[in-house]
């Protein structure tokens, strides 16, 4: 497999467009070579290493071959960095930003800035709980402390306080893996029990206080840790009471801020889908509805991130309701509008849903017609999509 390829096939065709003009930002190169082989890597027909650089320089020339793929490589991961970071506001992305400019400051001796801006990225760091990025922010700061001008002892306390919360992630995610293999027994035949004795065992093996866990993030770790084993077992039936409990406890504790409004998104979003899967569409109608008024709170934000999800599943339920006119015009709509900015699989999803729907409906030639129109071919959409 040809690592770099199957990365350049990911793009879409937005993205080879913005590509093309990244890798030419710098004018002074003419007959760009990495241009060329990133266009010959386009092509979705598997080809030797030979074969490709005999394309790019005559003679063959394998050593020039393999230094034009690491140019390529490099510009490949500095657009998709840039473009998560210009596409994802999310804190994490905002931390990693300054904490580069703050190493970059000091690498300048540029001491004063960089204090900075590692005070504002621990703040942020700190207020939404990004433990492995205050661990390097801290980190920075203990090892420049003397240019900083930060007192060395309340910079160890801080790293040490930190570490205690951190660590409790870390078990958290080692229960992950005790309830997985848990349920992987169940799965095997073993005796069934609740989702939440399954959980309470595993955190209590790794003597996790699950008061501890009432934070939104540790919780929405563990939920949706639990959520992706069970998707593979589809055993929701077990998990729809155990996220409802949990989505309580958080809810009744007071701990959802603002902050954590993308926990609470996905905590409706993942009620609403195990009660439909579960066939209770009236209750699941009342939490997707929950969810849509959630999605608007706070300007908005959280828009084009969560309203694709809103909508396909709304047309799911519309669908098993005896409303599938209705479930076909609201996809449809949604694709035509220019209100969401949705990602590409998003769009998939939502193009094969619309087409069920159709053939559900007995328009079969539109169906078809709903495929074809894709625009892409069975190879590019199983490396975009996985095979199913």
């Amino acid at each position: 497999m040809d690592t770099l390829q199957v990365a350049i096939q990911g793009l879409d065709q937005d993205e080879r467009r913005d590509f093309r003009i990244f890798i030419e930002r710098q004018r002074s190169r003419k007959n760009r070579k990495d241009l060329l082989l990133f266009e010959i890597l386009r092509e979705e027909i598997p080809q030797k290493p030979r074969a490709i650089a005999s394309r790019l320089h005559t003679p063959v020339n394998m050593n020039a071959y393999h230094a034009v793929r690491k140019r390529l490589g490099r510009h490949l991961q500095a657009f998709i960095t840039l473009k998560m970071m210009d596409h994802d506001d999310s804190p994490s992305t905002n931390i990693a930003g300054m904490l580069a400019v703050a190493k970059h400051l000091l690498a300048k001796n540029k001491a004063e800035v960089a204090a900075k801006y590692l005070h504002k990225a621990a703040q942020l760091a700190e207020s939404n709980d990004v433990f492995d990025q205050l661990d390097n922010i801290l980190n920075l700061q203990i090892r420049y402390a003397q240019e900083l001008k930060l007192d060395a002892h309340e910079l160890i306390r801080r790293w040490n306080d930190h570490r205690e919360k951190a660590e409790l992630e870390e078990r958290v995610n080692m229960a992950y893996c005790l309830i997985r293999q848990k349920l992987d027994d169940v799965k095997a035949g073993a005796d069934e029990e609740d989702l939440q004795t399954l959980v309470t065992q595993s955190l209590n093996e790794l003597q996790i206080d699950e008061k501890a866990i009432s934070r939104p993030a540790l919780m929405y770790t563990i939920v949706a840790m639990t959520r992706s084993a069970i998707i593979s077992s589809k055993s929701y039936h077990l998990f729809e009471p155990y996220v409802i409990q949990s989505y309580e406890q958080v809810l009744s504790s007071g701990e959802f801020k603002r902050k954590d409004h993308s926990y609470e998104l996905w905590f409706l979003y993942m009620i609403s889908h195990a009660l439909y899967r579960n066939r209770k569409f009236e209750k699941a109608l009342f939490y997707l509805e929950k969810f849509r008024i959630a999605i608007d709170n706070y300007g908005g934000s959280f828009f084009n991130r969560f309203y694709p999800k809103y909508v396909m599943l709304k047309a799911s339920l519309l669908s098993f309701t005896e409303e599938n006119k209705s479930a076909i015009l609201l996809l449809e709509s949604s694709l035509k509008g220019s209100a969401i900015k949705m990602s590409m699989g998003d769009r998939l999803n939502m193009i094969i849903n619309l087409t069920v729907y159709q053939f559900q409906g007995e328009n079969y030639r539109q169906a078809n017609r709903t495929l074809i129109n894709i625009g892409h071919t069975d190879l590019w959409l199983e490396q975009k999509m996985g095979k199913e």
